[in-house]
């Protein structure tokens, strides 16, 4: 069986092989490939309660081709998904991320997380509609 690509960067991770991701702790990592893969593949509202395991295998996948890549490859994916957005009302990053916000300010007390509101906010402001 090949290894997926969660897999190997478990591995490399072990191997000290870096990555953009391994500047973060190893939980928010995962949970944040996940749920951007998550948001990908189901937009930015998806019900993640309701996603099945083999979803979460798509999502993982489809995340880590993102986030096992330099940090301006997960920019560039915050950018479009931020633009794609319509702007009414107040500019939040649960406006441009929905529910890929709500989940890392749920974990904003986790170590590492502060790193990606701030990379979220950073892909919002350079659509030009948070203002920081």
């Amino acid at each position: 069986m090949q290894a997926s690509a969660f897999e190997r960067f478990v591995v490399n991770r072990q191997r000290d092989k870096e990555i953009w991701l391994d500047t973060l702790p190893l939980q928010v990592a995962i949970h944040f490939t996940e749920t951007l893969g998550a948001i990908i593949r189901h937009g930015t509202e998806p019900d993640l309660d309701a996603l099945a395991a083999a979803e979460w295998v798509d999502a993982a996948r489809e995340g880590i081709a993102i986030t096992g890549q330099a940090v301006e490859a997960v920019r560039e994916v915050l950018r479009d998904i931020a633009q794609k957005q319509p702007r009414r009302g107040k500019n939040s990053l649960t406006l441009f991320f929905g529910r890929l916000a709500v989940e890392l300010s749920e974990y904003s007390d986790h170590p590492g997380c502060a790193d990606i509101i701030r990379t979220l906010e950073e892909a919002a402001l350079d659509v030009g509609g948070f203002p920081g």
